[in-house]
């Protein structure tokens, strides 16, 4: 539907935006009424809604085009099914905006790109989580922290994944898609992956162990098609999907069951983009390596 509504000129756009902390609002404001400028000379139809107000309801048969950071595109992408979603940074002065395509400044030929079908969506995986028997309504497209609710106390949990089956004691376990791999997970010590990969990626944060051998499972990749089970052990227990605003009840004894989603994302990525993603996240994964270095004394 949306792209056949392209092609005929008669396409709606939804714009998604945060509201900005004072230091970032002129910057951000700027902005935002760039593109509503570019729009409107362009003779495109479209809405404005606030990142917290927004619903499936909303999106309609629209291209999602967020205007914030990096957030705001994830927390966007969570109400997305098979709508195109296109990321504008308000603010690259304070914001990498790794997941967004476009500034104001170059918003317009991005969008003409789009238009033309020069530029066509890039299908990316999100994940799927299952809690307590109970599949959640959200995708997650970037990762998930599993985590104790005091951030100083002990995760305790059992993985299993590829036939085998572990328990772990640590600060925390990182679950990320190829997306979510150049941030988080790269600062753990996993790897960043091209963003058109299937595999979902785990890697423990400071595992704790006292006696050999060590705990199998503390880092991997999970094959498309296989699922990574977490069973609870930790009282308090939290998981956080795409950062810290979405977060649910994670008690001991329940079962995580995490793996890729048959839903994918259609997202709006250049080569540039993607570039500028694999070089943060191989900029991490050499931080990782030297910090060891210098740990072991080499």
């Amino acid at each position: 539907m949306l792209f056949a509504a392209r092609r005929h000129g008669l396409m709606e756009i939804l714009l998604v935006y945060k509201r900005p902390r004072p230091e970032e609002l002129e910057n951000h404001d700027a902005s935002f009424r760039r593109v509503e400028d570019v729009l409107k000379l362009k003779r495109i139809a479209f809405e404005t809604c606030f990142r917290e107000d927004l619903s499936s309801g909303k999106i309609k048969d629209r291209l999602i085009i967020t205007v914030g950071g990096d957030g705001t595109l994830l927390e966007a992408s969570h109400s997305v099914a098979d709508n195109v979603l296109m990321g504008v940074n308000s603010n690259p002065n304070t914001s990498v905006g790794s997941l967004c395509v476009a500034d104001m400044n170059n918003f317009s030929d991005v969008l003409d790109d789009f238009l033309s079908g020069k530029l066509q969506p890039t299908q990316v995986t999100r994940m799927q989580i299952e809690l307590g028997g109970k599949q959640l309504p959200v995708l997650a497209l970037n990762d998930i922290l599993i985590a104790n609710q005091n951030p100083a106390a002990m995760t305790r949990y059992e993985v299993t994944a590829l036939g085998q089956t572990s328990f772990h004691k640590n600060s925390g376990l990182w679950v990320c898609t190829p997306c979510g791999s150049s941030g988080a997970v790269c600062s753990t010590g996993g790897r960043v992956q091209p963003i058109q990969d299937r595999r979902l990626q785990w890697v423990c944060r400071e595992p704790y162990f006292a006696r050999m051998p060590v705990p199998a499972l503390l880092a991997g990749f999970l094959p498309e098609g296989e699922s990574l089970r977490i069973r609870s052990c930790t009282s308090g227990g939290r998981l956080f999907i795409d950062g810290p605003h979405l977060q649910e009840s994670f008690e001991e004894g329940t079962e995580l069951i995490l793996s890729a989603s048959k839903s994918i994302l259609n997202w709006l990525i250049t080569p540039e983009m993607e570039n500028r993603r694999q070089q943060i996240g191989l900029l991490r994964e050499l931080y990782e390596f030297e910090r060891r270095d210098e740990s072991a004394g080499v």
